[in-house]
């Protein structure tokens, strides 16, 4: 990629992209402002564990979430620790059933080693249109009996 930074290069980020990061940080740190927000709450609580991206459109936000809330975690407590892991497309699979067999295999040998049973899961997309993407990671989920929440920036 032409475009890309070059090793040890620095990295210059959009003013909206600060803007949106410094939203979170101000949100995470003061969850009154969000009155009722169950995620924002249990940021505040350290109830999270492991942030779950989708590898494409959720990557930014799944980031930039991550971000501001390892900041938190880091600013107030050494002992909780905050993963980070993308999930990638089941484009190939061929049917429902599969792609779930592909998203079971990959909570049980990859995210299992990180996730602490008392804690629950952060799922990050960017957009959410009908949801059925999302349908076979969740009943992965519930099968694994992993506690999860849904964050999307917006809603079609």
């Amino acid at each position: 990629m032409e475009n890309a930074p070059k090793k040890g290069e620095e990295i210059k980020i959009s003013k909206e992209i600060t803007d949106m990061f410094d939203r979170m940080v101000f949100a995470l740190r003061a969850p009154n402002y969000f009155s009722g927000n169950e995620i924002a709450e249990r940021v505040m609580l350290k109830e999270y564990d492991i942030i779950l991206a989708e590898d494409a459109s959720g990557r930014l936000p799944g980031l930039l979430m991550y971000k501001a809330m390892e900041k938190f975690y880091k600013e107030n407590d050494t002992e909780n620790k905050l993963g980070l892991f993308f999930l990638a497309g089941s484009k190939n699979a061929n049917n429902k059933n599969e792609k779930k067999e592909k998203i079971l295999d990959y909570l049980k040998n990859e995210i299992s080693k990180h996730h602490n049973s008392d804690k629950r899961i952060l799922l990050v997309s960017d957009v959410i249109m009908e949801g059925k993407s999302l349908i076979p990671l969740v009943e992965s989920l519930k099968e694994l009996n992993i506690q999860y929440d849904i964050l999307t920036l917006g809603l079609g």
